[in-house]
């Protein structure tokens, strides 16, 4: 299973919505935008359109991962990278 197949397994989306990937637990300090929740997915939402293009971060927990990929995806993000802590991947999972 590949880095982006492991996220999205862990999330609980598809693996066509995100590109997935791992980071130190420590860079993880962050509360949920959507609850008090240490935020353990961080999303970087590319936007790219004719007026510009931006990057947006947010932070989420595990239960609000899903829903805040669906509305970026719904808001016509160019690309979705969801970033977990890598103590939440199984090692044999990025390895396989």
């Amino acid at each position: 299973m590949n880095p982006t197949a492991a996220v999205a397994a862990l999330i609980g989306v598809s693996p066509l919505d995100i590109h997935g990937a791992t980071a130190d637990s420590a860079t993880f300090t962050s509360e949920c935008d959507d609850c008090t929740a240490t935020g353990l997915v961080r999303l970087e939402a590319e936007h790219t359109h004719r007026a510009g293009n931006w990057t947006e971060t947010t932070a989420h927990c595990l239960p609000h991962a899903a829903d805040a990929i669906w509305a970026l995806d719904m808001a016509d993000a160019a690309s979705i990278t969801a970033i977990v802590p890598t103590t939440l991947i199984q090692p044999t999972a990025l390895a396989a």
